[in-house]
């Protein structure tokens, strides 16, 4: 499994968990509010996973200024950088 799909994986359950939350808020509040519990975790489990796959490093400027930045948050990045010193995510080199 890929870690794209791990991550698709955890956002689906992290959706489940949250529809089971609602649907059980008035019959059962205490399970209402631990499936609601485990919908948070889910969800940052998957945006931590996110943030640990590489991205891709894009060129930015025009004329005869050109200049590498981050696919992320498009920080200005060196070539011997492997993690963008803004975001911290991994850099992936083309």
């Amino acid at each position: 499994m890929t870690a794209e799909e791990k991550i698709r994986s955890l956002k689906d359950a992290a959706e489940a968990w949250k529809g089971m939350s609602f649907a059980l808020r008035d019959s059962d509040p205490a399970k209402s509010f631990l499936c609601f519990r485990w919908h948070e975790v889910t969800t940052e489990a998957a945006q931590a996973m996110e943030e640990r796959v590489p991205v891709e490093v894009e060129l930015e400027g025009g004329g005869s200024s050109w200049w590498d930045v981050c696919g992320d948050c498009h920080t200005t990045v060196d070539s011997a950088d492997r993690f963008c010193r803004q975001c911290g995510r991994p850099l992936k080199w083309k």
